[in-house]
């Protein structure tokens, strides 16, 4: 994921690269909103909104992060060898931010 928003990044994509991480790795929001930030004249910038400086804008951006880390540690685990399709093929569809929301 993060070879992705470099890709964004180096493409001068950044406004794509915020919204990306504002999906697949929120940890990443706040940098990447600056730079698209500083890319634009200082009126436009300034409406957009960063969830560390504005959380009352985003009130499910502590469990994206939280999902984030869920991934992140389930990606951790490795690759599944072939063997094990028809145990792990129910996880590919988890809703890792309603898991959190239910604990």
């Amino acid at each position: 994921l993060e070879a992705c928003v470099d890709i964004l990044h180096k493409a001068g994509r950044v406004a794509e690269a915020a919204f990306f991480v504002r999906t697949y790795l929120p940890s990443k929001v706040d940098s990447c909103v600056e730079l698209w930030k500083k890319e634009l004249p200082p009126k436009v910038g300034q409406s957009i909104a960063n969830p560390q400086e504005n959380p009352d804008m985003f009130p499910s951006f502590q469990i994206a992060l939280q999902a984030e880390q869920l991934a992140a540690s389930i990606k951790a685990k490795g690759p599944l060898p072939a063997n094990k399709y028809a145990e792990a093929v129910s996880q590919l569809d988890l809703d890792l931010m309603e898991i959190i929301k239910t604990k």
